[in-house]
């Protein structure tokens, strides 16, 4: 399955020459990117199930009277100052993991839609979804880590494998160059800067702000009209009385 997936992506047949030889850029250094993210996943899944209670049913979850009950004896033992692990209870455990598996699901979409589309933007800016997925998978793993969820040794390994996932797709993203999709730009001025009505002739940004406009008036109308004057100081100071 994943072979014939992987060749629809890759797929050269009617494609124009440029578009082409795009498509073997991108395999050559795409493809080992793809099957490290791959093993992510695998990783991922392997580490949630051996954490996961053996009667735990996914499809189910937990019922509202055990996320209450836990949530209790969570901040109960918060209050007591308990510091040895498991500290989080099995619900918030469970929405950690999910969210875990979420990350790694979403870095591989994203680097699958990257690889294949043809055009220039849409690459960036799924690569920028990679790499944000990517830190929050390692920022999880700390939490987790910190927690005493699971086995340091495993999250160490999964730590590995994104480092190595990190590496490649630095060598990956060289292969992407602006091409024509990207003449006309996204409108946000990311990636590549649009014919912007902002900029006059000479490339200069005009201010929204206006040029008459006192810079009192104008952090009044930001912080809608409440005032910083020595007088409600003094105010205040008089009510600290009563």
């Amino acid at each position: 399955m994943i072979d014939e997936y992987i060749n629809n992506i890759f797929n050269e047949d009617g494609l124009p020459a440029k578009e082409a030889a795009r498509l073997r850029r991108q395999k050559e250094f795409g493809l080992p990117l793809m099957f490290q993210g791959k093993e992510i996943i695998d990783l991922v899944k392997a580490i949630t199930a051996a954490v996961r209670p053996d009667d735990y049913d996914p499809d189910k979850g937990y019922t509202d009277e055990e996320i209450q009950a836990d949530d209790v004896a969570e901040m109960e033992r918060l209050k007591e100052g308990e510091r040895e692990p498991p500290l989080l209870s099995n619900s918030h455990r469970e929405m950690l993991l999910s969210q875990l598996e979420i990350f790694a699901m979403t870095m591989n979409i994203k680097l699958a839609s990257a690889v294949r589309t043809p055009y220039y933007i849409l690459q960036m800016e799924n690569a920028v979804l990679v790499k944000v997925n990517a830190q929050e998978l390692k920022t999880l793993i700390s939490l987790l880590k910190y927690e005493g969820v699971g086995d340091k040794e495993h999250w160490q390994l999964l730590r590995i494998a994104i480092e190595e996932f990190r590496l490649l797709f630095r060598q990956w993203i060289k292969t992407i160059f602006p091409d024509d999709s990207s003449e006309e730009g996204d409108g946000w001025n990311l990636f590549v800067l649009d014919e912007d009505p902002d900029y006059d002739q000479n490339n200069q940004l005009n201010s929204p702000l206006d040029a008459d406009a006192d810079e009192k008036d104008i952090w009044n109308d930001f912080f809608g009209g409440f005032s910083f004057d020595d007088d409600d100081d003094d105010d205040d100071d008089d009510d600290d009385d009563y």
